[in-house]
């Protein structure tokens, strides 16, 4: 991953997230500090569990966990659905040993100056990045109650005590790096 300062970390609540919780597939709460307190972290923010580039994006940063857990950063993916849908979605992105949460409320979202849109987010850089992932294999899957198909992903790095290393915001459906 690359090591990167730029503007959009000025747009990460660091309060916010250190007292936020999200929920794991058991319904149990877990404080969002607690993923970096002791290693770097690298949290996934995906749309929702059935969309088409955000399973993408998951098999992408999954390749390079290896990479990436060198130095012990610790990868966690955060969904909007509910949680009843995080063990089928491990299963169907092949992320078995993945750590994955959700917060439907979307406060980690926000506390990571994502984007909320008021349209489902269809306009010709997401159609045109939906056609590639679907020449790729890979499809939408229609599951009721998988999160807010409003809501853009992106990623935000910490490392102990909680600060910002890399931040990325996703403009358009299909818009990921690593």
């Amino acid at each position: 991953m690359k090591q990167l300062i730029n503007s959009n970390q000025k747009k990460v609540d660091i309060l916010s997230l250190n007292r936020l919780r999200v929920l794991d597939e058991k319904n149990e709460y877990i404080v969002l500090s607690s993923l970096w307190r002791d290693n770097p972290a690298i949290l996934v923010f995906i749309r929702h569990f059935g969309c088409i580039s955000c399973r993408a994006h998951v098999e992408q940063v999954w390749s390079k966990k290896n990479e990436l857990q060198k130095n012990g950063t610790k990868i966690f993916f955060i969904g909007s659905g509910s949680p009843y849908l995080i063990n089928q979605f491990r299963l169907d992105c092949n992320i078995k040993e993945a750590r994955i949460f959700t917060d439907p409320g979307l406060e980690s979202f926000t506390a990571s100056g994502l984007i909320h849109t008021n349209t489902k987010n269809l306009d010709s850089a997401s159609l045109k990045k939906i056609a590639e992932l679907e020449k790729l294999g890979y499809s939408l899957k229609i599951i009721e109650n998988d999160g807010d198909d409003t809501q853009l992903g992106g990623i935000v790095a910490m490392k102990p005590p909680g600060i910002v290393t890399y931040h990325f915001i996703s403009t358009y459906i299909g818009d990921f790096e690593l």
